[in-house]
């Protein structure tokens, strides 16, 4: 089985850091995970997501497991509705992945995902999934969607960071998407966490 590293290699990037004794055990077993759950994939529709999606965002935001926040610990970090509002009427685009609530009498379309990037940073914020429907292939579809609009405005390099820990899902997750590990962030509101980038082939 080829390393993680040689497969960074062979992609012609360079790491500059030092990968932990267990971490390509760890990103395995991630990835065979998912290929397992490819058969559990769900029929789902992805749209941009508009103002009155907001509400629906954080109910998403605040229901992860993995990396959990309340709302009173977002608006702490100056993130409400009202300045996602405004985010997504400038720089800002979200996503919704949907899916048939089949549970309901009458057709009805049922949030299970998000995805949200910014232009002027180049980065993606943030992939957030229900807990119930997460390796379901939400994730990677709203994952194609922000990084199609980032390189339709003619991007070459894009960025976003998550937490160094490469037990995290999402940790490996990125890895499965072929983000590539680019180092540690020393300071700033991103400090400790670590940055994956990608470029535009």
């Amino acid at each position: 089985m080829v390393s993680a590293r040689k497969m960074y290699e062979r992609l012609g990037f360079e790491l500059d850091i030092e990968l932990p004794s267990n971490f390509e055990i760890r990103y395995w077993r991630y990835v065979l995970k998912l290929d397992a759950l490819e058969a559990e994939k769900v029929d789902m529709k992805i749209r941009i997501a508009e103002r009155e999606d907001i509400d629906t965002l954080f109910e998403i935001r605040t229901s992860v497991v993995e990396n959990h926040q309340s709302r009173e610990e977002i608006a702490e970090l100056g993130i409400t509705p009202d300045s996602v509002a405004k985010m997504l009427e400038k720089d800002c685009r979200a996503w919704l992945a949907e899916i048939d609530d089949s549970a309901k009498q009458t057709l009805c379309e049922r949030p299970i995902g998000f995805s949200i990037a910014n232009a002027t940073e180049k980065t993606i914020f943030g992939i957030f999934i229900l807990p119930s429907f997460e390796c379901r292939g939400a994730g990677r579809a709203l994952m194609q969607a922000a990084e199609n609009w980032l390189w339709s405005k003619g991007m070459n390099e894009i960025w976003l960071v998550t937490g160094n820990d490469p037990s995290l899902r999402a940790y490996g997750f990125y890895l499965y998407l072929d983000w590539i590990p680019a180092g540690i962030e020393p300071d700033g509101d991103f400090s400790g966490q670590m940055k994956f980038i990608k470029r535009c082939e």
